[in-house]
């Protein structure tokens, strides 16, 4: 199976964007985060039934009680949710996704 190419993008960009801030992917995944010790901001590019492209999701987790998977404990923006960026073409979506991983960044600061 041929991954899509926004997937490609989203990966690849936000990769290079969030390594120099210790942002870390989970697994293969299209959620990053923060992690903290006691609380962890979670980054996701929500995928949508919409089609090619993505949603931005910023929120923290607190490790308290002690659970096995990531919930959204606080988020950031109207309910976390930063509206949809549709796939139109390599260049516009690289663009797009550039802006969110400073935007995720800068939220994580």
């Amino acid at each position: 199976m041929k991954t899509a190419p926004h997937n490609i993008i989203i990966s690849k960009v936000a990769k290079q964007a969030f390594k120099p801030h210790g942002i870390t992917r989970k697994g293969q995944s299209r959620l990053f985060f923060d992690d903290q010790k006691w609380f962890a901001t979670l980054i996701e590019f929500q995928p949508s039934r919409r089609g090619g492209g993505t949603y931005l999701n910023i929120g923290v987790h607190f490790h308290w009680p002690l659970k096995d998977y990531f919930s959204y404990n606080f988020a950031y923006g109207d309910s976390g949710r930063y509206p949809f960026v549709e796939f139109e073409d390599e260049t516009q979506f690289t663009t797009e996704m550039e802006k969110r991983c400073a935007l995720a960044i800068e939220k994580n600061s």
